[in-house]
Formats: C-alpha cells, sequence, structure tokens
C-alpha cells in the first residue's frame, strides 16, 4: 500500500468543487423522509411471551467485560444488512433512471459514469452530482475518483482507445521464467492445443462419410 501517495484535494476537481455539498464531512442532520417506510404492525389485545428474560452466563460475562473495546465480526448476519447492498443499488437505479445504458452504471457497491468527451463529462459530472443533492445523497469524498482516463471493469482495463487484460490478473503468468529443459517443455506441451490438417485424401474421405447420411 503506497502511504504517500497524495490525497486529492476537494478544491482542484472541476465542476466538484462547485457542488462540495454532496460531500459533507459530517451528515447534515437526520435522514429525510424516504418513499417507502418499514414498520412492525403489532396484534391488538396480545400479551407478551411467557419466557424468563435472558441471563448471560457467568463465564460469557467475564469475556464480555474484557471485550467491551474492539472489532468485532458478525458471526450471524443481521437482518437489517443483509439487503444492505440490494438497497442501495435500487435507490442508486430510480434516482439515475433515465440515465441507465446510456451514461450511468449502477451496481451492488459502486456506481459510474462515462463520456466520449471533456465537455460531455463536465455536463455529466454536473447531472450526476446535482441529483445527489436533489435527492439529499451525500458521498464520501476520499472513496470517491474524478476524472478517470482508465478504469477497471471486470477483470479488465478500460479506456477511450483499447480493452486490456489487467495486469495484475496475469502477472503470475508474466513472470514465469522461459522454459529450458526437456522436463519444463514437456509440461508445456501437455497444455498446448492446435488444430491439425491432414494433407492428401484423408479430408476427402472424411467429408465423404460426413456427406453419406445426407443422401
Amino acid at each position: 500500500m503506497d502511504t504517500k501517495r497524495e490525497v486529492p484535494s476537494i478544491q482542484n476537481i472541476p465542476i466538484v468543487n462547485e457542488l462540495k455539498d454532496v460531500f459533507p464531512e459530517d451528515l447534515p442532520g437526520l435522514l429525510p423522509a424516504r418513499e417507502i417506510e418499514f414498520a412492525i404492525e403489532l396484534a391488538p389485545r396480545t400479551a407478551p411471551v411467557s419466557k424468563a428474560p435472558y441471563r448471560l452466563a457467568p463465564v460469557d460475562m467475564k469475556k464480555f467485560v474484557t471485550q467491551l473495546f474492539g472489532h468485532y465480526e458478525f458471526l450471524v448476519m443481521s437482518f437489517g444488512l443483509t439487503n444492505a447492498l440490494a438497497a442501495s443499488m435500487d435507490l442508486m437505479n430510480r434516482v439515475f433512471k433515465k440515465y441507465l445504458d446510456k451514461c450511468v452504471i449502477v451496481t451492488s457497491t459502486i456506481f459510474w459514469f462515462t463520456s466520449r468527451t471533456k465537455e460531455e463529462h463536465v455536463e455529466r459530472l454536473r447531472i450526476v452530482l446535482e441529483a445527489l443533492m436533489r435527492e439529499k445523497l451525500y458521498a464520501k469524498f476520499l472513496k470517491c475518483e474524478f476524472w478517470l482516463r482508465e478504469v477497471q471493469f471486470l477483470g479488465h482495463m478500460v479506456n477511450s482507445e483499447e480493452v486490456l487484460v489487467d495486469p495484475a490478473n496475469i502477472k503470475a503468468v508474466s513472470n514465469w521464467e522461459r522454459p529450458t529443459t526437456p522436463t519444463e517443455l514437456k509440461l508445456i506441451k501437455d497444455y498446448d492445443g492446435g488444430i491439425l490438417y491432414h494433407p492428401g485424401k484423408a479430408n476427402v474421405v472424411a467429408d465423404a462419410l460426413s456427406r453419406r447420411d445426407l443422401r
């Protein structure tokens, strides 16, 4: 990891510096009301479940006291997190509905937009940021990248001129040493393939046999 990489400044990025309210350091307030609200309706005149309150075993209590601070891992995925990626993707699809398959691509973890020219990119960048601001959606600036000439997509590097295989995916093959011994050459030959052409009448006979069933 390159820890010396210069952190970009929001003031130095065109268009972004004009709509920097999309990238606040802290959320400006409570989340706005959404179109879909979730609630659990309780049946009237129902009694609580008759069950003794849960008590933590002394052994587990001792572990709990010593682990109040630290990093934790979900052993069982919380219900509130299971659909987080799908919900985020659905929201982005609704926000950028009229731009999908035109300039905006939405996946479960990221969304981006593409342009053919610099002028078109300026216009589309402004459209995207204004749409986020209009829906009161915010982004973390350090996790965003702008004005890229090359992007990584589905294991390939895509730019305006060509599509290349991501060098990271073929690094092991690229670093192979050239085989020199008979054993190494034989191993390469085992995975070799080719189309062999048989000269002479061998192909004529095969062609005649293939046409025999057509009569």
